[in-house]
């Protein structure tokens, strides 16, 4: 007698096999298989006839039939409800001798004749497909991520070399405007200054020499004098201000200090400085620069600005200096893309030269502040 036909409703369990959307195979302990759905000779290609009775080993490939008898064996002796192969994809065998990715589940029967095996077999060719596609397009995404991401550190190495070597070129262009200038200041003050100052002198002997003589041309001698000495005067000015800082025995502090002197002079308005009591030990680089910043500064706020009140002020302790221009202006002007704002550059360029930070600020008075704070730590 047949295990199945211990089975009750043997009808009902039919119908419930055919139903099942996945091919079904029933094996007893042997192997040999003992009751099939119709899913099941679709998905292989046999007619029920053929597969009643024989070892299920003709469902799997010849080259794993032996080691699925062994593993067989070793699962009637433990049947537990589990799936196979759940670490990798198994593999089934048509009638044909084609092989397909299968997804495989097995659980034990008892019954009254004995055990039964059910295994519940699933095609799983469209979905391993789709996963090889997935895999695909992952691989291939990753490859485009990585070479664009390796094209834009390449691109951002470029750049960075780019505005390495811009940065390089615009200090070396600071520094040869600054060393033209220093050059000319000296030349003004050591040479074309000393020269008038002879003439002056000169001048000076021929019109007392015209005065003792009760000569007509006596005024007229001493205009020129008093014309060579405005002309002496200006040029010493324009001396300091191409070579401020290294031309002044005082340093930084003197420079500024001049600087507003010359500024409440030539343009009328009040501008003051104030320091500290010591002058700050700084390199005559950082000094210089320090010193442009305040002079472009002053030259916005009188020309810009329209200020007529403008304060230099330079603080100094261990750990910072700082420079504060502030004036009583317009206060800081709105963007323009007409305005290339040159001066504003180059004073940010010159603080970042010397490892300072800028600011641009308005007082609760109005007018505009200008800060520079260089650190010493």
């Amino acid at each position: 007698m047949s295990p199945m036909n211990g089975l009750n409703n043997a009808a009902w369990f039919h119908g419930l096999l055919e139903a099942a959307p996945d091919a079904i195979v029933i094996v007893n302990t042997e192997g040999s298989i003992e009751r099939i759905n119709s899913q099941t000779e679709r998905m292989f290609g046999y007619a029920r006839d053929e597969l009643l009775g024989q070892a299920v080993e003709i469902l799997i490939p010849t080259s794993l039939a032996k080691s699925h008898s062994s593993h067989r064996a070793e699962y009637v002796a433990a049947p537990v409800k589990h799936t196979l192969g759940s670490d990798r994809t198994l593999r089934a065998r048509r009638r044909d001798g084609t092989e397909f990715p299968a997804d495989i589940r097995i659980s034990p029967l008892h019954t009254g004749s004995g055990l039964l095996i059910i295994s519940f077999i699933r095609d799983v060719t469209e979905h391993v497909r789709n996963e090889e596609v997935i895999r695909k397009l992952n691989s291939e995404l990753e490859a485009r991520v990585l070479e664009r991401t390796n094209a834009l550190r390449r691109a951002n190495e470029k750049l960075h070399k780019e505005m390495a070597a811009r940065r390089r070129l615009e200090k070396e262009i600071l520094e040869i405007s600054e060393r033209e200038q220093q050059r000319i200041g000296r030349d003004l003050h050591d040479d074309l200054g000393q020269r008038l100052v002879g003439i002056s002198y000169m001048s000076h002997l021929l019109a007392s020499a015209l005065l003792n003589r009760s000569s007509p041309a006596a005024d007229q001698a001493g205009k020129i004098t008093s014309l060579l000495n405005d002309a002496l005067a200006l040029t010493r000015s324009l001396a300091r201000g191409l070579h401020p800082v290294a031309m002044k025995s005082g340093g930084l502090m003197a420079a500024l200090a001049d600087l507003a002197e010359r500024t409440s002079g030539i343009f009328e308005v009040s501008c003051r400085f104030t320091g500290p009591a010591c002058e700050p030990v700084l390199t005559d680089s950082v000094a210089t620069h320090l010193y442009r910043i305040a002079q472009e500064a002053v030259t916005n706020a009188v020309n810009h600005g329209k200020a007529t009140d403008i304060l230099i002020d330079l603080a100094s302790q261990a750990e910072r200096t700082t420079l504060v221009v502030t004036d009583n202006g317009a206060g800081l002007p709105k963007p323009s893309p007409r305005r290339k704002g040159m001066g504003l550059r180059i004073m940010n360029y010159r603080a970042d030269i010397i490892s300072g930070s800028l600011a641009f600020s308005t007082p609760e008075n109005g007018g505009t502040m200008v800060t520079c704070t260089l650190s010493h730590t």
